[in-house]
């Protein structure tokens, strides 16, 4: 059975050529794939964001410690 991690996504959402938003965000999934889907679907629900809006700069696997 897959055990469930916490992933750290960073990275920015682009408005227009000279605005961006810088993000952080804890997800939990079954791995990074998902992660990254879990965060597109919240960010364009949400937020009315599209895909090739977000620009993701980093994913970190959180260990089993600092949950």
């Amino acid at each position: 059975m897959s055990e469930v991690k916490s992933y750290t996504i960073k990275g920015r959402i682009i408005k227009n050529p000279h605005k961006y938003y810088v993000f952080t965000k804890k997800i939990r999934a079954l791995n990074k794939n998902d992660a990254l889907e879990k965060l597109y679907s919240v960010f364009g629900g949400t937020y009315s964001v599209k895909r090739k809006n977000i620009k993701i700069e980093e994913i970190i696997e959180e260990s089993g410690e600092e949950q």
